[in-house]
Parts: C-alpha cells; sequence; structure tokens
C-alpha cells in the first residue's frame, strides 16, 4: 500500500505544472513601506487566486533595497535563473527603468506597479504600466480644471525637477487644446527655501486655478506665500503632494487645496471592489492603501492576460503572448474601475482627486479618460 501511496505521490508531483512569476521590489530601505504595501495587495490577490486552470502560479520575491543596480540584478538573475515567465514590481522610477530594460532585452512582460516616469514603459514594448505616468496625470489634471468650469491658470514650475516638467507640457497641451488660457508660469528652483520674491506680484494676476507641479517640500513653502497673500483661486497639486509630510510642512496653508490622491473607498461602486476592501479588513486589520491595490491590480491583470493565452491554445508560459494581451488590455475591471493599456504600455484609467480639510486628505471627485466606460466591479 506505502509503495502504491509513493508512486501516485510522485507521479503527481511529476504532473504538477507551474508558472513562475519574478516580483522585484523595495523591501529595505527608503522605499521599504512603499514596496511592502505593494506586495501586502500581491500576496492577497496570489491568495484569491493562487492557481489559474491547471497552473499553480509561484511567486518569487526579491528585495531590490530601494537600489536600482539591485533591481537590474535581480531581474537579470529571475529571467536567466528562474526561468520567470513574467516580471511585477516598481515602485521607485530609477529602479523600474532598470527593470524595464532587462525585460525588453530578454522579451519578458513586465507589469510596473508604481514607476510613473515616462521613460520606464517609453520604447519598451516589453513594459507595461498599471499605475498612471506623470504625463497622464498632468493631462488629467487639466481635465479636472476643465471640468470644474476653471479655464484661467497660473503653473508654478520647477525646471530643475523632470517630474514637473513632465506634468508641465501635458497639461498644457490639453488645457489649451480644449481652450483653457494660461495666464503666467512661474519657473521656480526646487532647492530654494524663500519664493517670495519671485512670486511677490502673484496676488495681482486674476485665475481661476493655480497649478503646483513640483514635491510636496517646495510645494508647502508656496502654498504658505499664498495662503499669506490671500490668493482667490483654487490651489492644485499632484499626487507628490499625497504625503502626510506635505501637511507636517504647510500646516494650515494646506486646508483647500487639491490633490491628485490614490486609491479611495469613497469612490469604489462595484460588488467586487467592495468584497476586495471588506476580505482585505479581515485579514490584514487595516484598510488597503493606493500601493496595495496597485499590487493586487497588477497580479490581476497578469494572470489575465496568462487565462488569454490559455484559452487561444498558445499555452500559460507564453511571454510574447503574456505581452501581447497586456498591451492589447481594453476596458478590463479592476478595483479602482475600468483599465485600458494604451500603445505605449500606458494606463489609462479614472484618477481620484482628494480635497484637503482639517489636515487631512478627503474625497473629492473622480475623474474618467474620455468616453468613460461603465464600471463592472
Amino acid at each position: 500500500m506505502k509503495k502504491l501511496f509513493f508512486l501516485f505521490l510522485f507521479c503527481a508531483l511529476l504532473g504538477a505544472k507551474e508558472i513562475k512569476i519574478g516580483v522585484i521590489l523595495p523591501l529595505s530601505g527608503i522605499f521599504e513601506q512603499l514596496g511592502q504595501e505593494a506586495l501586502n495587495g500581491i500576496y492577497f490577490a496570489h491568495l484569491q487566486e493562487p492557481s489559474i486552470e491547471n497552473y499553480e502560479i509561484k511567486l518569487i520575491v526579491k528585495n531590490s533595497n530601494s537600489d536600482k543596480i539591485d533591481a537590474k540584478k535581480d531581474a537579470k538573475e529571475l529571467i536567466e535563473q528562474e526561468e520567470v515567465s513574467a516580471l511585477l514590481g516598481g515602485i521607485a522610477s530609477n529602479s523600474a527603468y532598470e527593470i524595464a530594460k532587462i525585460a525588453n532585452r530578454f522579451r519578458i512582460p513586465f507589469v510596473v506597479v508604481g514607476a510613473t516616469n515616462f521613460k520606464v514603459t517609453a520604447n519598451k514594448k516589453y513594459a507595461t504600466r498599471i499605475c498612471f505616468s506623470d504625463p497622464y496625470q498632468g493631462e488629467m489634471i487639466a481635465k479636472w480644471a476643465l471640468e470644474n468650469n476653471l479655464t484661467k491658470a497660473i503653473l508654478i514650475n520647477f525646471p530643475n525637477e523632470d517630474f514637473s516638467l513632465e506634468l508641465v507640457y501635458s497639461f498644457k497641451r490639453y488645457f489649451r487644446k480644449h481652450n483653457g488660457e494660461i495666464i503666467k508660469s512661474f519657473n521656480l528652483d526646487a532647492t530654494k527655501k524663500d519664493y517670495s520674491n519671485e512670486l511677490a506680484n502673484i496676488d495681482t494676476l486674476k485665475t481661476d486655478i493655480i497649478v503646483i507641479t513640483g514635491y510636496y517640500p517646495e510645494a508647502a513653502r508656496v502654498v504658505k506665500i499664498l495662503r499669506q497673500k490671500e490668493v482667490n483661486a483654487t490651489i492644485v497639486g499632484s499626487d507628490a503632494l499625497h504625503y502626510q509630510e506635505y501637511l507636517d510642512l504647510a500646516k494650515d496653508a494646506a486646508n483647500g487645496v487639491v490633490v491628485v490622491g490614490g486609491f479611495s473607498e469613497e469612490s469604489v461602486k462595484g460588488i467586487e471592489a467592495k468584497e476586495f476592501i471588506k476580505e482585505y479588513r479581515l485579514k490584514n486589520l487595516k484598510k488597503p492603501n493606493f500601493l496595495t491595490v496597485l499590487g493586487a491590480e497588477a497580479y490581476d491583470i497578469l494572470l489575465e492576460a496568462i487565462n488569454r493565452c490559455i484559452q487561444n491554445g498558445k499555452g500559460a508560459q507564453n511571454p510574447r503572448c503574456i505581452n501581447d494581451n497586456l498591451r492589447n488590455l481594453k476596458n478590463f475591471s479592476t478595483i479602482e474601475g475600468i483599465i485600458s493599456i494604451d500603445k505605449n504600455g500606458n494606463a489609462i484609467k479614472p484618477i481620484i482627486f482628494d480635497i484637503v480639510k482639517n489636515g487631512a486628505f478627503n474625497y473629492l471627485q473622480t475623474i474618467y479618460p474620455s468616453q468613460p466606460k461603465k464600471e463592472t466591479k
């Protein structure tokens, strides 16, 4: 009997099939917390769907130590030694950029979880972004402004930051194309501690909206000046202001400022998305944040791409087929809403806007891409 049992077990093991997915995230160093939050989402999604058809999904996790050199090394090891069929990860854009280059070189699909710099996916057929890109964010800020009848804008830019330049260019292009007017652009040095001289006459300009395209330290300094001058205009910032550190620096001046947010439970409409939140809370005793949701969504769209390969008879471990399905993803229902991938591998999706009230971020509005589709999840 024992011989028969072990023979059966041996045969079962021989017949076991698995799909290896490499995960590269910063689990130590400066971005440790962000990497762990994204990994929590990936693990939770994997717990919900650990297999597909007759294949077990095996996650092989690498810690990039918040270092782009380690991220590059991890990508090569996962592809050459572990023979993974796909990669997930990327928080900081410099590390994600290195992973994307390796993925493109070896023609292994890479789903970018949280890196927003346009260079990560630019000219890289095998990199697909689940989060929004910086240029897309700039466009959606312009769309939010126009949808709220804010048609005259002042831009406060920081030319020594690539992030600022990307937002400015895409904001201007969309805003002007849809009949918005740029009243003035102020170009500031992000390293300076005081902008009083540069912004001395800003209160004399008539505008509906002031858009700050920098990071939270310089944005906090700008907002304080605007409040002191009692500037009567809506102030808007990017997701680079959506940090507790911004609130701590700006203090009361932050109240009333609108910022691009992340995931918001208040905006969730679909039953399955609400179930995700409920189950995640039960298991982790806390609510999922933006990167947790992005991690789960990245896993979900990768499984969808693999499943389409299986259904089309092209196999579950076919990197080219998986990548083609990722790049052709249209109107897919995720936790945040409906997502599509454009020809450059970037996500077209709803964007949340929050407003600061009483020193905290509060959900304000969701802006949808042009011709939004009805959410079903």
